[in-house]
């Protein structure tokens, strides 16, 4: 039965190998949605990874409807590319699924589920896919890592989610270039709900992250949701300066109560400590105005979008006007005009 008065907006952002299976993935898709949804948009975003995906797509958006491609100038990053995505869609819902992971068949649900609770669902692998044993060793550490850091990221969380309207405003007003999706989606809020699924390989290619790879993604995420780090190097300056300033009593004391204190030892003692201190507290307010510059910073575009190209037929639903039209939109803002 169809939901008429629910749009659904599908964002997937191509992978490098999409070519060998796309043509099946957005047909799948697309009946899907047809089957469920009286409204609805399949939007692919192709990171500038190769000309076969865009040349096997020209077909595809002159037979199906309700489909659209953007191609960005260079290769940004499934972050990026996601974010792309979200700006430029319309629906009340918006579901976001890697084509070789995540099964379309699994959409229905989740958007049942982000409407149920008006917000936020974050997709949960039971069956993780292969990982490298640096990954296994190291994972539990992160995860508690980020619990220190008070970033909430659950075990296991994927790129397969259903974000309200509201919520995806909430998210691209965040313009930051470390984006790391699947915090955002958490610390936007919106009750968060966590939906278990089984994912799928299509391709039949394990592509494992090496450990260089995995540690400089875990540094980068938490340093770029979380001045905790910081905070704790600018503590460590806080404590060595007190220290610095016990041994400098220390000195005095000694050189107070003992009458064969070595000849310069006091000088030495006071000029190396001093200098320590100053380091420490020096060390102490840079982590802090650092801080501040983090969170001021990257004002730059996110993105630069080459090309778009759509289906003939961009709602399934013509009559439909309780819509936004987004084809102004640009890569720094979201500009909509009511139709």
């Amino acid at each position: 039965m169809k939901i008429s008065d629910c749009f659904v907006s599908v964002v997937v952002p191509l992978e490098k190998n999409a070519s060998l299976y796309l043509k099946e993935f957005v047909q799948e898709v697309i009946d899907i949605l047809k089957t469920n949804y009286a409204n609805y948009e399949l939007i692919l975003v192709d990171d500038h990874l190769t000309e076969s995906i865009a040349a096997s797509l020209n077909p595809l958006l002159q037979q199906l409807k309700c489909i659209r491609l953007i191609r960005l100038s260079r290769h940004f990053g499934i972050e990026i590319a996601i974010t792309a995505g979200l700006d430029t869609s319309i629906g009340d819902y918006v579901v976001v699924v890697e084509p070789n992971s995540d099964p379309p068949a699994e959409i229905p649900q989740i958007v049942n589920l982000a409407r149920a609770n008006n917000g936020v669902v974050i997709g949960i692998a039971e069956r993780r896919t292969k990982r490298s044993s640096f990954v296994k060793i190291f994972e539990p550490f992160f995860y508690k890592l980020c619990t220190f850091s008070g970033i909430h990221f659950p075990r296991n969380a994927t790129f397969f989610q259903a974000l309200s309207r509201q919520a995806v405003n909430g998210i691209t007003r965040v313009r930051q270039k470390g984006r790391y999706f699947r915090v955002l989606a958490l610390n936007v809020g919106f009750n968060p709900v966590l939906y278990h699924y089984n994912q799928i390989n299509r391709s039949g290619i394990h592509q494992k992250m090496s450990g260089i790879d995995s540690l400089r993604l875990a540094l980068a995420m938490i340093i770029s949701n979380s001045m905790a780090p910081l905070r704790f190097v600018g503590l460590l300056g806080i404590i060595g300066s007190i220290l610095t300033m016990v041994y400098i009593l220390y000195i005095i004391v000694i050189n107070i109560l003992k009458k064969d204190v070595v000849e310069g030892w006091t000088t030495m003692s006071f000029q190396i400590t001093g200098l320590f201190f100053i380091h420490f507290l020096i060390l102490s307010v840079i982590c802090e105005y650092v801080g501040q510059i983090l969170e001021e910073s990257k004002q730059r575009p996110l993105y630069y979008v080459m090309e778009e190209k759509s289906s003939s037929v961009l709602i399934a639903d013509e009559t439909r006007r309780n819509v936004m039209d987004r084809s102004t939109s640009s890569s720094t803002g979201n500009k909509e005009t009511p139709l």
